[in-house]
């Protein structure tokens, strides 16, 4: 049997992921060979498994919620074919700026030009949310770059701004280079906490945005943790995949933990206890392993 896993853009954090994952899963479960399918992002996963393009995908949990109540903005029935099979990681939403910027809280950002990820992305479907939840002027068109790299690091091709966002797994990989391409010389970056009333009524509104730190010494010179919100990323599949070959791949996926977190480092936050509590049903190959873990335990 051939599977597929719709993983976002290749040089997206997660592309790696699901190609170690597929090679795992190649590797451990007999008669299955998992290949990973490039696509426009987290948030055309959806369209993707919904229509039976693929048979897996990764996405995010706000994604896959408004996905499966009303659909998405560019496909609007609701997506009834989706099922849950893990919650993964926590997705960490950065506001990384200059070590010597005036700015210091999210209000500070507006009027600011701010580096947001590809239109349509889950980054910036999430950021576009955060920043409305603090009364920002959003515009339409954000600073059209990739804040990610397969290796993780912020983008050296960014027009000059003041600010760049990025939402990723923790602990993330340092920037290297200067995400501003100033041509003053560079002194590093400082992240703007995400927290206050705006933070909370955010939370309260939707309860899959969570409360994350951006832990100290996450960026060079970071002397604090900062406090900050995120964003579950989460696996799901097919509906009509039968449900002993979910169980084996639910089974396998926390098998392969201790392998991708040597490769991955936020891979390792992928906890059996959290990863039943998708926002959308679980597939019922994948509640029957929740279920019997719990027996066995």
């Amino acid at each position: 049997m051939n599977l597929r896993i719709a993983a976002g853009s290749p040089r997206g954090p997660v592309f790696p992921v699901a190609r170690d994952l597929a090679s795992y899963y190649t590797e451990a479960l007999s008669k299955v060979t998992v290949s990973v399918e490039p696509t426009l992002g987290l948030q055309s996963n959806l369209g993707a498994v919904e229509h039976g393009q693929v048979d897996l995908a990764y996405t995010q949990a706000d994604l896959a919620y408004l996905a499966y109540r009303g659909g998405t903005e560019e496909q609007q029935p609701p997506h009834h074919n989706l099922r849950g099979v893990a919650v993964l990681w926590v997705n960490t939403f950065q506001v990384v700026v200059r070590r010597g910027s005036p700015i210091r809280t999210m209000q500070d950002l507006n009027g600011r030009k701010i580096a947001i990820a590809g239109s349509g992305t889950a980054a910036e479907v999430f950021a576009r949310l955060v920043l409305q939840g603090y009364d920002l002027v959003y515009t339409a068109q954000p600073t059209p770059i990739a804040l990610e790299s397969a290796a993780g690091e912020l983008s050296p091709n960014v027009e000059r701004a003041d600010a760049a966002i990025r939402l990723s797994g923790m602990p993330v990989s340092l920037p290297t280079r200067n995400p501003f391409a100033d041509a003053e010389p560079f002194e590093g970056v400082r992240v703007v906490p995400v927290t206050g009333p705006a933070a909370m009524n955010l939370r309260a509104n939707y309860p899959f945005i969570k409360p994350t730190i951006v832990r100290q010494g996450t960026y060079e010179g970071q002397k604090h943790d900062v406090e900050s919100i995120g964003i579950d990323t989460i696996l799901i599949c097919r509906r009509d995949l039968p449900d002993d070959l979910v169980y084996e791949l639910t089974k396998a996926l926390f098998d392969s933990v201790p392998s991708l977190s040597k490769r991955h480092a936020f891979a390792g936050a992928i906890d059996p206890d959290e990863a039943p509590s998708t926002p959308i049903p679980l597939h019922p190959g994948a509640a029957r392993y929740y279920r019997e873990r719990e027996i066995l335990r």
